[in-house]
């Protein structure tokens, strides 16, 4: 029979293997069976596993280190695609370098010039638009792939203050 722990209260090697397989794909069997159990044991097993506190525990702990530093969240890509909407060409700032997608220098007896490509802006809006549909009560789309914004400067404190308010009087309206 396996050992649920070892003295130190720590998962055995078994199971520490599993809540690492596990977190590739959240699917109990394929882990219990990338961990060397047969296919014919491995439900059971993984059900058995990840109804222990200490397992969910760790997968846990795991899942957040691998957020932390593998997978960029929704903040995350926001942000980004907010820095690629507002990063101007003709100004690139040495915190946005990474954002340039190509560079091309050419000098000539007279000087030199440098050309710089980055992100769409207009795609970096459209993708924001659909993650963000909050949003889109600043946007007006019109023909020829136009884009108006109205940009409105607001804290996030306040942001969330509107968005809450805005949901509070939704409710109210089809509540009546």
């Amino acid at each position: 029979m396996e050992q649920k722990t070892d003295k130190k209260g720590q998962l055995s090697r078994k199971k520490q293997a599993f809540c690492v397989e596990y977190i590739r794909d959240h699917d109990g069997v394929k882990a219990m069976v990338r961990v060397g159990y047969s296919r014919s044991t491995a439900l059971g097993r993984a059900s058995q596993f990840l109804k222990e506190p200490e397992v969910a525990k760790y997968i846990k702990e795991l899942e957040s280190t691998v957020k932390d530093t593998a997978i960029a969240d929704y903040e995350e890509v926001c942000r980004f695609l907010t820095r690629v909407i507002r990063t101007d060409v003709t100004d690139v700032k040495e915190e946005d370098k990474d954002l340039i997608q190509e560079k091309s220098v050419t000098e000539t007896l007279h000087g030199g010039s440098t050309k710089i490509k980055l992100p769409s802006k207009l795609e970096a809006i459209k993708i924001l638009i659909e993650i963000r549909p909050d949003i889109r009560k600043y946007v007006e789309q019109e023909k020829d792939n136009v884009i108006n914004i109205n940009i409105i400067d607001v804290s996030e404190k306040q942001y969330k203050r509107e968005s809450e308010n805005e949901s509070n009087q939704n409710a109210k309206e089809t509540g009546k």
